[in-house]
């Protein structure tokens, strides 16, 4: 009797058992979420981290530890392949937060969090977004011997961060 012809759960029970235990595991991130700043002007920012377990871990996630739940408007959860991934859409500034994305199966569970920061996108007047800025400079300008005076105008677009 060959090798291959032997049933080896007969003979060995423990070696399936054994198997099967190692292939269970309690979640573990190997991909973080990681901070985020984006301002308003960004239609949507996504967070997404990498957990593996076995059995696959159900996933939850939490803004500032209230859960969070898909409704394909403001909010897109996918969990494929070991990646979680949480879509905010629609961004504005009350979405700043922390975001936790909680693993758990049979054999324990595991976290991750990260910081969103949204900026209002504004100009240096306060203006909201949607708005220009426009910086005048006027100087005085020597050309051919006469004082001719020069206005200089620039626009300005974009999101501006004040610095104090």
């Amino acid at each position: 009797m060959g090798l291959q012809n032997l049933n080896w759960e007969a003979i060995h029970p423990s070696i399936t058992y054994n198997d099967e235990i190692s292939r269970r595991r309690r979640p573990r991130f190997s991909m973080k979420l990681i901070d985020r700043t984006t301002s308003e002007r960004s239609e949507s920012v996504k967070l997404a981290g990498t957990v593996f377990g076995q059995p696959e871990p159900y996933i939850q996630w939490y803004k500032n530890g209230m859960p969070i739940f898909s409704d394909r408007q403001k909010y897109v959860i996918t969990n494929s392949h070991g990646v979680a991934i949480l879509e905010i859409r629609q961004l504005e500034k009350a979405d700043t937060g922390e975001y936790t994305c909680f693993a758990r199966n049979f054999y324990g569970k595991a976290t991750s969090s990260a910081i969103l920061k949204v900026l209002l996108d504004t100009d240096n007047h306060g203006s909201r977004r949607g708005s220009k800025s426009w910086f005048t400079h006027s100087q005085e300008h020597d050309t051919a011997g006469l004082l001719l005076p020069v206005c200089f105008t620039s626009l300005i677009e974009g999101m501006v961060e004040k610095l104090v």
